[in-house]
């Protein structure tokens, strides 16, 4: 196996080992890379304890389904016209309609002549 691939992290931080794995001609953009990582990883200090997984989302650290679903909604805008919209006694087409302008989605004239 290549050598980099049984580096670890804790092993490739001391004295900057990471960076004599580096093989090859690199590119502008690959030198602003190098630079850009070397400065994230310089004052990197490793703890002694072992690795664990913690989902952000929730207070417990665990990743749940409904931790996902809530995370992925989070800033979303509501709207609490929908009550009124749907529970009226309106046909359903002007409820969908309405439906439609009060998201702005409702394809008027003046809009259809702009698409």
């Amino acid at each position: 196996k290549r050598r980099w691939k049984l580096q670890t992290v804790f092993v490739g931080l001391q004295a900057n080992a990471w960076a004599h794995d580096i093989h090859g001609m690199l590119g502008i953009h690959e030198i602003g890379q190098y630079i850009q990582l070397w400065h994230a990883v310089e004052h990197t200090t490793l703890t002694t304890e072992p690795d664990r997984l913690l989902w952000k989302w929730t207070s417990s650290g665990s990743y749940s389904a409904k931790s996902c679903y809530q995370a992925t909604f989070q800033g979303s805008i509501h709207s609490s016209s929908w009550k009124f919209i749907w529970k009226n006694w309106a046909p359903l087409r002007v409820r969908i309609f309405h439906w439609l302008s009060d998201q702005d989605r409702c394809w008027t004239a003046d809009r259809l002549a702009r698409h």
